[in-house]
């Protein structure tokens, strides 16, 4: 009676081939604590996005509107006007923030420009999709999942 197929793969292989398939193991379990890092980091990136949008940015448009009566034209008044230092980008790769302001002057959406947040997954295992999170002023931050 012969012994299984794995059996004699595995434990009757010469040393050489026991010492690549561990290698082999040792280099896919590096590969998969180094992507475990980067979606960390990626999700660190991510929540200091929504606090970048929501207490940074969305904070000193609401101020502004409160002294001014309106939301500024650009972001850049924001800097001219003593709101804001200087006018962050997403900390993710530092690209800019797009912000749409309504006619009028009175609501204005402000989302993250961002690519990199693709690597950032949610709990419920989707991708967040380009320009999520997002700040509204008639309701604040959000994220649409």
């Amino acid at each position: 009676m012969s012994a299984p197929i794995g059996s004699r793969l595995l434990w009757n292989a010469p040393p050489e081939r026991g010492a690549a398939l561990l290698k082999l193991c040792a280099v896919f379990l590096s590969f998969l604590i180094a992507l475990m890092n980067l979606r960390q980091t990626a999700i660190g990136k991510l929540q200091q996005c929504y606090i970048r949008l929501g207490m940074e940015l969305g904070s000193a448009l609401e101020m502004y509107c409160l002294d001014q009566g309106h939301y500024p034209r650009d972001l850049a008044e924001l800097q001219s006007k003593h709101y804001l230092g200087a006018v962050p980008g997403c900390p993710a790769d530092g690209r800019a923030y797009i912000y749409h302001l309504d006619s009028p002057g009175q609501h204005f959406r402000l989302t993250c420009g961002s690519h990199a947040h693709w690597l950032a997954w949610t709990l419920e295992g989707g991708p967040i999709r380009r320009h999520n999170p997002y700040y509204l002023s008639e309701s604040g931050l959000h994220y649409d999942p």
